[in-house]
């Protein structure tokens, strides 16, 4: 929560304790302050009521009285673009995935039939009709989906404007995080620093009935742009690979040029997504030093920092004040707070913090772009009656989307999280993030090379179908992709034990 609560004059301690008693005790002011909007109304106009300073927008009718819904927890003072793309892969991509590829596969399903009225999906007339339906489908989606998904989002379910429910707001924030079933934490290295922050958690952990696991879910902001730069550098290098194969077909060139157009257009993405990847893992190394040290009259609060003057020149009511009191309340003392802040918050953070980045199930959710390629590549080879071609570019699609792209990542942000340490000069930095970016490139040839050589020997060699060394090379690849992921999470995790 960005503002104090203003009150005007009545800034003294007696009303500072009853106020923190109403927090302390979890319950509304009255019923109807409760409240949540769909997932799609915080997205809505690009997630105007992310973007927007002030309040000159008022949300609150986007509100509406809730009974259960997901708590939304995040500081103002990151990057809100970060935020807001994070939040579109982590509500959006879902579905945009799953829609996108299904209606790839429609090209594919009328090849089958073989109409004259297609003939311009068979070589040499290649034409990325899979690529294009699912690109924009991916695109649409990711921007438009409606998920109805009730949630808390505090500039639209607290009024901005109007001083008496804006207070009723906050002195039901217990209430609020009550009623939640679960937390979004939407982290940043801001995000430990502010005192409102540390609060929502701690009001979250401290509603949960005895014995019953904290339901938070932890989402680091860089999410968002790596993996829109990761889409992008895919997309980019699939137009490259289209433009290949068309320039084969009609100059008969070699795969030199598709080579050549991918590293050009998609070097500089992939270096930065390295060079991300390592400043992450320092971020969440230097968050267990900053909780292993944790102390509560070192958290930020908006209130201190304009003087408890509101923008108006009303007076604030400090939120430090309200805070510490609340923790006494629920915590005991504010010692035994700080504690569960240097154990428990900081278990929970990390643990997920550790692969919130790369996890199977986002990069499924990712344009599946090469796989669309190899959509294309089947249409054709289908409708030109080559049936054992086609089996064989479908299993590589299929190969390349489920396993070695993801085998890769994992590779590189192993490898990101050994190289995090940052290194001086600047360029000498620079230049670990080169190496990275390098060994991923070697991992992809890598598979590239194997897949190649099943092809000399099994094809060319011992004559058998295409389809043989196609099996044979998806096998491998799904094999290495579950060795890969197998026991991540223990081998990225950093001992806690040595700050503590």
């Amino acid at each position: 929560m960005q503002n104090g609560l203003e009150v005007g004059a009545l800034f003294d301690d007696d009303f500072g304790e009853s106020i923190a008693d109403l927090v302390s005790r979890m319950e509304p002011v009255r019923p109807e302050v409760v409240r949540a909007t769909c997932v799609f109304q915080t997205l809505r106009c690009l997630a105007s009521p992310f973007r927007s300073k002030g309040n000159r927008h008022d949300y609150y009718s986007l509100s509406q009285p809730a009974h259960r819904m997901q708590f939304w927890s995040h500081s103002w003072h990151g990057s809100r673009w970060s935020k807001i793309l994070t939040l579109y892969v982590v509500q959006n991509a879902t579905a945009a995935s799953a829609l996108s590829t299904a209606l790839a596969v429609g090209p594919l399903a009328l090849s089958t039939l073989r109409l004259p009225s297609l003939k311009m999906l068979s070589f040499p007339s290649f034409v990325p009709f899979c690529f294009v339906i699912a690109l924009v489908t991916y695109g649409v989606v990711s921007l438009f989906w409606r998920r109805r998904q009730l949630v808390f989002m505090d500039r639209i379910c607290i009024h901005q404007s109007n001083h008496l429910l804006k207070a009723e707001g906050l002195i039901s924030m217990g209430a609020i995080l009550k009623s939640s079933d679960s937390m979004l934490v939407l982290w940043d290295p801001t995000y430990q620093e502010r005192l409102w922050c540390l609060f929502e958690m701690a009001a979250f952990l401290r509603s949960r009935p005895q014995n019953q696991e904290p339901h938070l879910i932890i989402w680091p902001t860089v999410l968002g742009p790596v993996t829109a730069a990761a889409s992008l550098a895919l997309v980019v290098a699939c137009g490259a690979g289209y433009a290949s194969i068309s320039l084969t077909i009609a100059v008969g060139l070699g795969s030199v040029p598709f080579w050549l157009l991918v590293g050009a257009s998609t070097g500089l993405i992939f270096f930065k997504i390295a060079d991300a990847m390592r400043q992450y893992c320092r971020e969440v190394e230097s968050l267990q030093h900053q909780l292993q040290q944790f102390r509560l009259d070192d958290a930020l609060s908006y209130c201190c920092t304009v003087g408890h003057v509101g923008p108006s020149g009303e007076q604030m009511l400090c939120d430090r004040l309200l805070v510490r009191r609340c923790i006494d309340n629920w915590f005991g003392s504010v010692d035994q707070f700080e504690r569960t802040v240097r154990t428990e918050v900081l278990e929970i953070l990390v643990n997920q913090l550790s692969t919130a980045v790369v996890t199977y199930r986002r990069v499924l959710e990712a344009p599946a772009a090469l796989f669309w390629l190899f959509l294309d590549l089947t249409c054709a080879a289908v409708y030109g009656g080559d049936m054992d071609g086609s089996i064989r570019q479908l299993l590589r699609g299929l190969a390349y989307w489920l396993a070695v792209t993801p085998t890769v990542l994992v590779a590189v942000y192993r490898s990101a999280n050994a190289m995090r340490r940052e290194r001086k000069p600047p360029c000498l930095d620079r230049l670990v993030s080169l190496l990275l970016l390098c060994f991923g490139l070697g991992c992809f040839l890598c598979f590239v090379a194997v897949e190649e050589s099943l092809v000399w020997l099994l094809r060319d060699q011992l004559q058998l179908p295409i389809s043989v060394p196609g099996a044979i090379f998806a096998v491998l690849a799904l094999s290495s992709m579950a060795l890969a992921w197998q026991g991540l999470k223990p081998s990225l995790e950093w001992p806690t034990s040595h700050f503590r």
